[in-house]
């Protein structure tokens, strides 16, 4: 399987938005620190339910929002209206250009389609770098081999829903098997399964593609105070 048939549909959506955002939250903080100008274009590949954007828009920035889940798309436009919102894999869309440009959460890693591993990334990287100005930002994170070595379980749940997770490493992608547990507003209980594929970057493979792009790199562990679990790295690329 290379392609995810069915991904962050209606409750795993719904689940992610209530309980899930607090990395793209932190993110948002951190192009806030970085002072660009009122209204530069901030584009937000992979922009989930739209938390980045909403906080961004509030500050004065023109938000640019690419999902390829229908149901987050849906969500982000009515969170953020005066943001513009389209759906479709971010490695296949255009690109206007833009002050920063962020991918949070392991956007780059899903191999959604048009996702075909190493090559797909280097040539996005490249249309990354096309679409920003000298001293762009592009903030992103991915996940690298080691991810869930070994096998990795987790359990979480909120106010009427529940979410388990397996993942496993196969070579060199990453395999998330997701069941939900949903409650609708009759009180009924609603499951659903969503299986993740991720390719998983070598950083010091990325960090090379960045700088022979035109990119000055660093890499850290956490955005702001939300730290990422081990093997999952953030980048921060400054173009030259």
């Amino acid at each position: 399987m290379t392609e995810q048939e069915t991904f962050y549909g209606e409750a795993l959506a719904c689940i992610h938005s209530d309980g899930f955002e607090a990395l793209a939250r932190a993110a948002a903080e951190e192009v806030l620190a970085r002072r660009l100008p009122l209204g530069s274009v901030v584009l937000d590949l992979g922009c989930g339910a739209g938390p980045l954007g909403e906080i961004l828009a509030k500050k004065g920035f023109t938000i640019w929002g690419a999902d390829v889940s229908e149901e987050f798309i849906e969500r982000a436009k009515a969170r953020v209206p005066v943001g513009t919102f389209v759906q479709g894999s971010v490695h296949d869309l255009d690109l206007p250009d833009a002050n920063a440009i962020c991918a949070i959460g392991e956007v780059l890693n899903y191999a959604i389609e048009g996702n075909k591993g190493p090559k797909s990334l280097e040539e996005h990287i490249n249309k990354i770098h096309q679409a920003l100005p000298s001293g762009g930002l592009f903030l992103f994170d991915l996940s690298e081999p080691g991810r869930a070595a070994g096998g990795v379980s987790r359990y979480t749940e909120g106010d009427g829903w529940a979410v388990g997770m397996r993942a496993s490493e196969e070579g060199s992608n990453l395999i998330r098997k997701i069941t939900t547990y949903l409650r609708w507003s009759d009180s009924t209980w609603h499951r659903s399964e969503e299986t993740h594929i991720l390719h998983l970057f070598d950083r010091d493979r990325v960090i090379e593609i960045l700088a022979r792009t035109g990119f000055e790199v660093s890499t850290s562990d956490a955005y702001g105070v939300v730290e990422l679990p081990p093997h999952h790295v953030r980048y921060d690329a400054i173009k030259r």
